[in-house]
């Protein structure tokens, strides 16, 4: 893992984003066991609400809207196609 040369190689590093949050948890167990302040910096990031995010100490940033990702991607991909915006009525 990365994390240990962290505080030598980029220590203005102000966030680890992590893909998910049992990722995340790793990442930030890791962080605590080595010595990092993430009440500060690094804040530790994770994605897609598990249950596991409600348990860390310090909380554990997770947020995902399913539905507002549905739709943007829907958005683009009928642009990509050709739809315009105003399209939508017809």
């Amino acid at each position: 893992m990365a994390l240990p040369q962290m505080p030598k190689r980029g220590p203005d590093i102000d966030a680890i984003m992590c893909v998910s949050d049992p990722c995340a948890f790793g990442a930030l167990t890791e962080a605590q066991a080595i010595g990092l302040s993430v009440t500060g910096q690094p804040a530790v990031i994770g994605f897609g609400g598990f249950e596991i995010s409600r348990y860390c100490l310090p909380a554990l940033t997770t947020a995902v809207d399913g539905g507002r990702i549905g739709r943007e991607t829907g958005t683009l991909l009928l642009n990509l196609l050709g739809y315009a915006e105003q399209d939508k009525g017809s």
